[in-house]
């Protein structure tokens, strides 16, 4: 069988047999992609977004279903425009009321949007993010086409604040080197454990493995209170993940009415305890497969809430949690050390 690296520079010498998604005329019995566009008050932002996903080369039909969840600014208005230029295309899914802050989850808004998904496969965006390579789709979808054992395909993200400029940044995820490959689940869930490595924007995955997490609404999918944490270790611990070393799309954090905004503000210690429980019943879940990692993820959070509330003494008495912090903050952990040398 070919080699992943083959197969993606083989798709990119013969991407010029693809036409642009806006130019395609789309044949609605026939979708092979669904992406999923989730809107809120993003009227700074949904046009450059709609825009990049009209921008892939592909030589397959795509929908775009976006939903906006009862906006009260111009996004309604601007996803209504698209429609009717790119009707077979774009298709609004539009809320009379706010249905995240009747859920509380996002997830729930996905599962709305998965029912009325035509697609095998489905990819994410934000309306404040963007795709920026025209090729993301078709190599997403020829990895999955061709290997039938990789549950979820990624890539790296550029990474930028709120702005409603197209801007590039030395800043990506994830923020070390790693080339293009398969994990394996456990290498991949002892990475998504680690710190948040893969962002939304870059999530390709078959629709009948969605359909399994939403019949089966395992506890640590009701209660994690960051839905992306639910869908990489749902499609993770399925089987192999595919990593694509390519920036084909740009996170762009902090903007108005974006989950890294509200996350920004406050509530950040509610959200540590129900990660903590949610992280609980995942090992659970999944027969303790991942317990090593699932452990180290729990005493990371412990070491950060220790560190926040200034307890260095029980750090430092602990010899896990010492190893830990030196891990995870390794200037605090020298000055303090070097501190508590001092005072002797």
């Amino acid at each position: 069988m070919m080699s992943i690296n083959k197969l993606i520079r083989k798709e990119i010498r013969n991407s010029s047999n693809l036409v642009k998604l806006s130019e395609r005329k789309a044949d609605e019995s026939e979708v092979l992609v669904t992406v999923h566009c989730f809107v809120f008050n993003q009227e700074k932002y949904i046009s450059r977004c709609l825009d990049s996903l009209l921008n892939q080369i592909v030589d397959f039909d795509v929908e775009i279903l976006v939903h906006d969840d009862c906006s009260t600014d111009n996004s309604k208005q601007i996803i209504e425009n698209y429609h009717k230029k790119y009707p077979n295309i774009i298709k609004p899914i539009y809320e009379e009321k706010n249905l995240f802050s009747k859920t509380g989850n996002f997830l729930e808004i996905a599962n709305l949007l998965n029912k009325h998904s035509k697609g095998i496969y489905v990819a994410n965006c934000e309306a404040d993010d963007y795709w920026t390579d025209p090729l993301k789709l078709a190599l997403q979808v020829t990895v999955l086409e061709k290997f039938n054992d990789c549950h979820l395909c990624v890539h790296r993200v550029n990474v930028v604040s709120g702005s409603d400029k197209y801007s590039s940044s030395d800043k990506e995820i994830p923020s070390f080197h790693m080339s293009t490959k398969f994990l394996n689940d456990k290498s991949f869930i002892s990475l998504v454990n680690d710190k948040y490595n893969f962002q939304t924007s870059s999530y390709f995955f078959r629709k009948s493995d969605y359909d399994k997490l939403f019949a089966q609404r395992p506890t640590y999918m009701r209660i994690m209170p960051n839905d992306d944490e639910v869908l990489l270790r749902h499609f993770g611990s399925m089987g192999k993940t595919c990593f694509i070393d390519r920036k084909m799309s740009t996170y762009v954090q902090f903007t108005e009415g974006s989950w890294s905004k509200e996350h920004k503000d406050n509530e950040r210690d509610i959200k540590r305890k129900q990660f903590i429980d949610a992280v609980n019943e995942f090992d659970v879940y999944t027969n303790f497969r991942y317990h090593k990692s699932c452990v180290r993820f729990l005493l990371k959070i412990e070491v950060y809430s220790l560190i926040k509330a200034k307890q260095y003494d029980t750090i430092f008495n602990d010899k896990k949690l010492r190893k830990m912090m030196r891990k995870i903050d390794f200037r605090t952990y020298i000055s303090l050390r070097l501190r508590r040398m001092v005072n002797k």
